[in-house]
């Protein structure tokens, strides 16, 4: 039954749209609506303002962190630390409130809050991927998806570079294919209404700032 705890706990605070309340908030509007249409402090930052995209950031990471911390606190395994992270993930996907308040049960990627979630479990080892992701964006690839990629691959060969659990080690794999099946219908759709299929790769995906999803 403890199982279970960090679990809802995960899904339900996973369901909380930051990313939704600062749109509306900020500038009355569903972020869901505009720029990449993710619900996410990235999409945020680019339509509603920094600081707002930097304090949803910062929630988003909490809500991944919390069930994963909650676990620990009840004595659970690796495993359902993970799980609650795997949660809370899902919960920014689906958000339950949303789709309560008739609003569809469509969220974001959850990728701040699959780093939080990697934060909680290593701590160190996190901000040392993040600096990388970081580092990415900024110099490389301009685009939050192709760093994100890069920077959770990273973390699974440091992790297992240090001789954490398998685990852990499949921790950050994990939230990847996540991060990809949530992308996946936006890149098919993106694909399907482009007249250069090259184009897109080379530019919306790697080097596009625009390409925000």
């Amino acid at each position: 039954m403890k199982v279970l705890l960090p679990l809802v706990a995960g899904y339900l605070l996973g369901s909380i749209s930051f990313a939704y309340i600062a749109g509306r908030l900020g500038r009355g509007i569903d972020i869901r609506t505009v720029g990449s249409r993710n619900a996410g402090s990235h999409n945020v930052m680019l339509e509603v303002g920094r600081l707002p995209g930097s304090i949803v950031a910062v929630l988003d990471f909490a809500k991944g962190a919390a069930p994963v911390l909650l676990a620990r606190w009840l004595g659970l395994p690796p495993w359902a630390q993970v799980a609650g992270g795997v949660a809370a993930v899902l919960g920014h996907r689906f958000p339950l409130y949303l789709g309560l308040m008739g609003l569809g049960f469509r969220g974001g990627t959850g990728l701040g809050a699959s780093l939080g979630a990697l934060l909680a479990l290593m701590p160190l080892e996190t901000f040392v991927t993040l600096c990388i992701l970081g580092l990415f964006y900024v110099i490389i690839f301009k685009s939050i998806s192709s760093s994100s990629l890069v920077g959770l691959g990273t973390l699974a060969l440091i992790a297992w570079w240090r001789g954490y659990p398998p685990v852990l080690i499949l921790a950050p794999l994990l939230f990847l294919v996540l991060q990809g099946l949530f992308v996946l219908p936006t890149a098919i759709q993106m694909w399907q209404q482009t007249e250069d299929q090259q184009e897109l790769i080379l530019k919306k995906w790697l080097v596009d700032r625009q390409a925000r999803i």
